[in-house]
């Protein structure tokens, strides 16, 4: 894993997780999975897990990744899960935060095939919230981000009214719905979803650090 993360040394980068049933032939996986999308590299974490490195996600990428999961898990005869992490850079010390973010992803109880780490995250470890790194990631990505904080706090004092919040932003409706729709594809968190509204504004007002 080292020398495949180290060709891409301060790059910014999105992990995808998959996780199988059963063992499969890893090296015709990782071609496989390649030629549908593109990715830069992939490797296995463990005889039935791995990671796959992106740079960028196409518009309809989850979508697309809904019916590959189906084809190969028939090809390879598996069940396959996947999960779309947050953007990264890479860095010296990403492998530790990334063998973590593989663990919560192992760990889940989903069934879905496509797996939400950071509502997973929410749902069942809560009360774990500072040592996660899909929540540190999470926080840098609203803190570096400040028209989307602001829209963050408006919406929940406004109990997340789209309309006013808007008009209190200055912002079109329409402006503020795609702020919206392009968090949840970068982030994974649908902020419509008041729990996930009341971690966003929580982490905007510092009372999560």
């Amino acid at each position: 894993m080292k020398q495949k993360l180290e060709q891409y040394q301060n790059q910014t980068m999105i992990f995808i997780h998959f996780k199988f049933d059963q063992a499969v032939d890893a090296e015709i996986w990782i071609e496989s999975f390649q030629s549908f999308f593109d990715a830069h590299t992939g490797f296995f974490m463990t005889d039935k897990s791995g990671i796959f490195l992106k740079s960028a996600l196409e518009e309809d990428f989850a979508s697309k990744l809904d019916e590959v999961i189906e084809i190969m898990s028939f090809d390879f005869s598996t069940k396959a899960q996947f999960s779309i992490g947050l953007p990264q850079r890479i860095h010296s010390n990403i492998e530790p935060i990334l063998q973590k973010e593989h663990t919560l992803f192992l760990n889940s109880r989903s069934i879905e095939p496509l797996i939400s780490l950071t509502q997973d995250y929410v749902n069942t470890h809560f009360t774990n919230l500072l040592d996660s790194p899909v929540f540190e990631t999470l926080k840098h990505y609203i803190h570096t981000n400040q028209d989307m904080g602001e829209a963050i706090v408006k919406l929940f004092e406004t109990n997340n009214n789209v309309a006013q919040s808007a008009a209190e932003l200055y912002l079109h409706r329409n402006t503020l719905i795609y702020r919206m729709n392009k968090f949840e594809k970068d982030t994974q968190m649908d902020l419509k979803n008041p729990h996930n509204l009341l971690i966003c504004y929580l982490i905007t007002r510092e009372e999560i650090k």
